[in-house]
């Protein structure tokens, strides 16, 4: 996949649950519920850092010596001192495209799966996220593939912050896999329920209306009812 390059966004976290594969995301009474993704996933995602920050440190060298570092990231980021750099790893989700049109009136984590071809990671320095990157994996490595946005605005970061320092759940969600790796969208679940917290365009503050409303085509693999006008994207 192409490398991706968006600016002044992101969004970041801290991915806490029990690892067990058969448990249930919080936030649902559904009788039907997402999975966890499993301990040996989980510890591929984490075991990751060190390849992460040399894949965003690469990056961000080709961005200086190009002079575009300033275009695509928000904050600098120092290529000498990779240790400065906390990455934080969390599992992607697709949408039961099959439930998601037969059974409508389902929370979010009803329809959600995990997958373990893609992660979401948060790269902080101290309190400042600096980049985010959804890298794919083929089951053997991470990358080549992945995007990179770089940094996050005031309100993410503070969501991103609570959620990380207060050990609340946070997972990323890919609606439209067939159609590529990402956008991804990002939630978390604070005062008991489940929050978009990425900067994309929000059609309602219901996590599964805003879906409806701004995905359902791509989850259910339709094509668009028109085309977006040309230059016209949803960052995140």
């Amino acid at each position: 996949m192409k490398k991706l390059f968006y600016c002044f966004v992101m969004v970041a976290l801290v991915f806490s649950c029990n690892l067990d594969n058969t448990a249930q995301l919080a936030g649902s009474d559904s009788e039907t519920k997402a999975q966890n993704p499993s301990d040996a996933w989980q510890q591929t995602i984490d075991q990751a850092d060190d390849i992460i920050k040399n894949m965003l440190i690469s990056d961000y060298k080709e961005q200086l010596e190009e002079g575009s570092a300033e275009r695509f990231f928000k904050f600098p980021i120092d290529v000498n001192a990779p240790e400065k750099l906390d990455v934080f790893g969390i599992p992607t989700y697709t949408i039961d495209s099959a439930l998601w049109a037969s059974s409508p009136a389902l929370t979010l984590d009803a329809y959600l799966r995990p997958t373990q071809k893609t992660a979401v990671f948060y790269i902080f320095d101290q309190d400042k996220i600096v980049a985010r990157m959804d890298v794919d994996y083929d089951g053997e490595k991470w990358g080549p593939g992945y995007a990179i946005l770089g940094g996050a605005d005031a309100e993410q970061t503070k969501h991103v912050l609570r959620a990380r320092n207060a050990g609340e759940k946070i997972l990323a969600i890919n609606p439209a896999p067939k159609r590529g790796n990402g956008p991804h969208l990002i939630y978390a679940f604070f005062d008991n329920e489940w929050r978009r917290i990425d900067s994309g365009l929000k059609r309602s503050d219901d996590p599964v209306e805003d879906l409806r409303l701004g995905r359902n085509s791509r989850i259910l693999n339709l094509p668009p009812l028109k085309e977006r006008p040309t230059g016209v994207v949803d960052i995140l």
